[in-house]
C-alpha cells in the first residue's frame, strides 16, 4: 500500500485525470489483495510440498480404514450404538472432532476453544474437560449426521498399548483423580493390588461381558478401544490424525483449515515410550498379551500399528 501512495503522490497534477486515478486506484486495491492473500491464504513453496506429502500420507490412512471395514463384517454392516458424548462440533469453524481419551485429547480441546467465537471469560476456563462437552457435544443424532457431510471432521488415534499403558499410570497407579476411586476400589477387591497385570485382567474380564460383537465395545473410555467410539466404518471423516505424529498433522491442519492451531497445551510423554511400555508389558504373561492383542485387533490393522512393536 505504500507503495502505491508513493506512486500517487509522484503523479504530475495535469496527468491526475479522474479515470487514471480511478485504474490507479484500482491497480493499488488489487495490489493489497494480492500482498493479504500471499501472506495469509496462499502456502508457500515449503508448505506446499509438506502438504502434498501429508496428503498422500491421508490418502494411505483412509484407504486403510476402508479396507480393514470391507474386511470386518461386524464393521461394516454393524449399526454401532453412536455416543454422542465422543464428539465435538464447533460451529464457529464447523469442526467435526471424534475424540479418544489419553490421545491428545487436552490439547485439541484447548486449540478448539481459543479458536472457537466463546467468550474471552470461557476461553480462560482451565476446566477443557467440563467446558467443551458443555458447549460442543451435538445435541442429537440427526444434529451430528447433518454436519458430517459438510464439516472439517477429523480424529486422532494412538498405539493401543502405549495407550493402555498411560491411562493405567495416569487412573489407577497415581491417586490424584478422585473420579477413579471406585474403579481402584473395585480392582482392589478383585485381584487384591493395583498392579498393572491386575488392571490388565479387569479389563480382560470386563471384555469379556462387554465386548460381545467387534463395534460395540462397552468399556472405560480410556480404553475402550478406537472402532467401537468414532464408526469409523459409517463416518467418513476428513482427515485421520496419529498421536505419533501431531506436530506434523497439527501444522497441516492449521494450513488446510487456515484457524491458528498451535501446540499450547500438549501433553508429551515422559521417558522413552518404547521402553515404558515394555516395561509394564514384560509383567504380563503370555495369555494376557495375546487377549489384549484380539482385543485391540481392529485398532492395530485399521491405523496400520503392529502390536509387537513396543514390546521387544
Amino acid at each position: 500500500m505504500n507503495k502505491c501512495i508513493f506512486i500517487m503522490r509522484d503523479i504530475p497534477a495535469c496527468s491526475k485525470s479522474l479515470y487514471f486515478r480511478f485504474l490507479l486506484a484500482l491497480y493499488c486495491v488489487l495490489w493489497t489483495g494480492y500482498l493479504f492473500l500471499h501472506l495469509y491464504y496462499w502456502p508457500s513453496l515449503e508448505d506446499e510440498k509438506f502438504l502434498e506429502s501429508w496428503l498422500k500420507v491421508q490418502t494411505e490412512r483412509q484407504a486403510l480404514v476402508e479396507k480393514t471395514c470391507l474386511n470386518k463384517d461386524d464393521l461394516q454392516f454393524g449399526v454401532p450404538e453412536i455416543d454422542l458424548k465422543n464428539f465435538v462440533y464447533e460451529p464457529h469453524n464447523n469442526l467435526l472432532y471424534c475424540y479418544h481419551p489419553k490421545v491428545s485429547t487436552s490439547t485439541w480441546f484447548q486449540q478448539i476453544l481459543v479458536n472457537s467465537n466463546a467468550p474471552d471469560e470461557v476461553k480462560s476456563n482451565t476446566s477443557l474437560h467440563t467446558v467443551i462437552p458443555r458447549l460442543f457435544t451435538p445435541k442429537n443424532l440427526a444434529y451430528l449426521r447433518n454436519h458430517v457431510p459438510t464439516s472439517i471432521s477429523f480424529t486422532m488415534v494412538r498405539h493401543p498399548f502405549e495407550r493402555l499403558v498411560s491411562a493405567y499410570k495416569d487412573k489407577i497407579q497415581i491417586f490424584w483423580d478422585k473420579v477413579y476411586d471406585d474403579k481402584r476400589k473395585e480392582i482392589l477387591n478383585e485381584y487384591g493390588n493395583l498392579k498393572f497385570e491386575s488392571f490388565i485382567e479387569h479389563v480382560l474380564h470386563e471384555a469379556e461381558k462387554s465386548c460381545t460383537r467387534i463395534d460395540t465395545c462397552i468399556l472405560d473410555r480410556h480404553w475402550q478401544p478406537f472402532f467401537s467410539r468414532c464408526a469409523y466404518c459409517q463416518i467418513p471423516y476428513s482427515y485421520l490424525l496419529k498421536h505419533e505424529t501431531i506436530e506434523e498433522d497439527m501444522r497441516a491442519m492449521a494450513l488446510i483449515t487456515k484457524i491458528p492451531f498451535k501446540s499450547v497445551h500438549w501433553n508429551k510423554s515422559k521417558g522413552n515410550t518404547r521402553d515404558l511400555v515394555k516395561e509394564f508389558f514384560m509383567r504380563l504373561n503370555q495369555t494376557q498379551i495375546d487377549a489384549l492383542k484380539r482385543l485391540y485387533e481392529s485398532d492395530f490393522q485399521m491405523f496400520d500399528y503392529n502390536p509387537d512393536f513396543l514390546l521387544y
